[in-house]
C-alpha cells in the first residue's frame, strides 16, 4: 500500500533514487563503526524507515565482533527516525522523545 516494496523506486519519492546512489559511495554504519575503538550509543527508533531496527542491531554485532566491549543498543518501540513516537510509515517530525534524552543523558553521565 505505501510503495515501501519498490525501494528506491517508491511512487512520489523519485529522488530516493538519486540518494540512495549517492550515500551507496559510502560505507555502511555496520562496515565504518567496528573501526572506531570508543564508547558507543547506537538508538534507534522501531518505526525507522531510513535505517531499520534490524541495521542498528547489525551494527551493534559489528561492534562487539570487533572486540568494543563498551558498545550499548536502544530500540525505541513505536519511534521513527526522528525518535518520537509515530504511526508505522507515515513519521511525523516532532521533538525527540523524553525517554530518548532521558537515556542519552544518563549514557554520557556513565561515560563522563
Amino acid at each position: 500500500m505505501t510503495g515501501i516494496d519498490s525501494y528506491p523506486d517508491v511512487p512520489g519519492l523519485e529522488t530516493l533514487q538519486e540518494y540512495v546512489a549517492d550515500i551507496a559511495r559510502f560505507p555502511t554504519v555496520t562496515q565504518a563503526l567496528p573501526k572506531f575503538a570508543g564508547p558507543t550509543l547506537l538508538l534507534n527508533g522501531e518505526n525507522d524507515l531510513q535505517t531499520p531496527a534490524r541495521a542498528a542491531l547489525a551494527a551493534d554485532a559489528a561492534v562487539a565482533a570487533a572486540g568494543n566491549r563498551d558498545h550499548t543498543i536502544i530500540i525505541y518501540p513505536g519511534m521513527a527516525h526522528t525518535m518520537n513516537v509515530t504511526r508505522k510509515f507515515v513519521p511525523q517530525f516532532g521533538e525527540p522523545d523524553r525517554k530518548v534524552v532521558a537515556d542519552i543523558r544518563a549514557w554520557l553521565r556513565s561515560h563522563h
